[in-house]
């Protein structure tokens, strides 16, 4: 029966796998003695293309001099030592090659040394490795080394951690191209295996580290690598979280408990698969009032939570605003953003409260409402007197006019609404004089004093 290994599909570059081919080929017939040299060459050939991409793609300063120094012994050597000086080099020098896969290739050069020569018994014998001597270190060198992507050599975490921190500052406003990045040097690579270590790594330095210089400097950036691997493994990754439920807790710190808060906002499967200790920790977090504004993931409804949510604080941040945002536009429901703006602003208690709630929820969307929108704001202002008795709401009402006339409709009742007081528009007068004609629906507009 030939040969064949499941495995053997994950050797990461494609001309190592034409080889593999050779060597199974070779064991299927009997050639074990080929076998053996061909998987030796094969394993050479594999380190020297891990060492051009380390090089090539990830500037690796190392695998450069080693390339060059190995270069210049090919060219100007008749033997093979430059072999054995790439094998030692890379085991001492880098992490791709661990102290058992050294000694496997060790073993693995002393018979294709017998196999290549004239490596005679007492009988005058070719000495020849026995078929599971053969399949073992065909085995073996799959498992441990071709199938192993350079970056990914026993320092995965390490690496992608350390150049997740060099480049913290150039990714941080822009998560699209943070993602694109760490898909083409990083995800396209890995085996679900390696995406699994990852995730529970950088969830550990994100969500279980709340001390720490470094930790504290890139948990937002780490926040967003994790992000970006749920964008892009998130059912299976969701299946490894309620298999190892026990790891995947988050420390007593307001700070690991907001990001994690933000990370389960945008992926709330992740929220149903954690255990019940770690969901009752993060349903009871002590933070702003505003903030509880995003958690949407305890109810199960975005729109729903957030028609439902009331905000005693009159500020909402730009930060949690921003969030509901990008969660109601990806969720297809922008519309539920708008109103939950325009909700907060109706309940104003106070005058001061309806200055930092127009500035907060309704002035910067001026642009993005609709004309329901404009309707309902005009509406919760003419019903609430905090609102309406306000010394600066006319101005207030102007702006709004201002992005929202092209929007109403063109016979739209302002007489409906009373307390909705504005300035008209400048009209030419029939004789040719220009005058400014005001609406003065509420006589004491301009008569009192209205406090701010």
């Amino acid at each position: 029966m030939k040969l064949y290994l499941v495995n053997a599909e994950n050797i990461y570059f494609p001309q190592i796998k034409e080889y593999f081919r050779e060597i199974v080929s070779s064991y299927d017939n009997g050639n074990y003695r080929s076998a053996m040299v061909m998987l030796y060459s094969t394993i050479v050939c594999d380190l020297l293309l891990k060492l051009k991409e380390l090089a090539d793609v990830y500037s690796d300063q190392k695998a450069e001099k080693i390339l060059e120094d190995i270069n210049r012994k090919r060219k100007n050597a008749n033997s093979s030592e430059w072999e054995k000086s790439l094998i030692d080099r890379v085991h001492k020098e880098t992490e791709l090659l661990s102290d058992e896969s050294y000694a496997l290739i060790s073993h693995i050069y002393s018979w294709r040394n017998f196999s290549a020569h004239p490596a005679l018994n007492e009988d005058y014998e070719l000495i020849s490795p026995s078929q599971e001597m053969t399949i073992a270190h065909i085995k073996k060198a799959l498992d441990d080394i071709l199938t192993k992507p350079s970056v990914f050599a026993d320092n995965i975490v390490d690496r992608m951690s350390d150049d997740i921190d060099q480049k913290r500052e150039l990714y941080k406003h822009d998560f699209k191209g943070f993602e694109a990045y760490l898909r083409r040097v990083y995800f396209n690579r890995m085996s679900e295996k390696m995406t699994q270590n990852v995730f529970k790594a950088f969830w550990k330095f994100t969500f279980r580290k709340p001390e720490g210089d470094i930790f504290n400097k890139n948990r937002y950036i780490n926040r967003l690598a994790l992000e970006a691997m749920l964008n892009n493994y998130y059912e299976p990754i969701c299946s490894y979280i309620q298999n190892n439920q026990s790891y995947f807790t988050i420390a007593q710190d307001e700070s690991c408990l907001r990001h994690v808060c933000i990370m389960l906002a945008f992926y709330p499967k992740v929220y149903n698969v954690l255990n019940k200790d770690t969901q009752y920790q993060i349903s009871h977090i002590d933070t702003d009032e505003d903030f509880c504004a995003i958690m949407w993931f305890l109810n199960g409804s975005l729109e729903d939570y957030l028609l439902n949510f009331t905000c005693n604080s009159d500020t909402i941040s730009g930060t949690v605003r921003s969030i509901l945002s990008r969660l109601c536009s990806e969720q297809g429901v922008p519309h539920a953003f708008r109103k939950f703006l325009i909700q907060h602003y109706s309940k104003s208690s106070s005058y001061l409260g309806t200055k930092h709630r127009y500035n907060c929820a309704i002035k910067p969307y001026l642009s993005i409402f609709d004309d329901k929108d404009f309707i309902a704001i005009i509406e919760a202002i003419n019903k609430n007197d905090q609102i309406y008795c306000y010394a600066k709401q006319r101005e207030m009402n102007d702006e709004i006019l201002e992005y929202g006339r092209d929007k109403l409709p063109s016979d739209f009742d302002f007489s409906v609404y009373p307390n909705f007081r504005y300035t008209e528009l400048q009209t030419d007068s029939n004789d040719g004089d220009d005058e400014t004609v005001q609406s003065q629906r509420d006589d004491i507009d301009n008569d009192i004093d209205w406090p701010f």
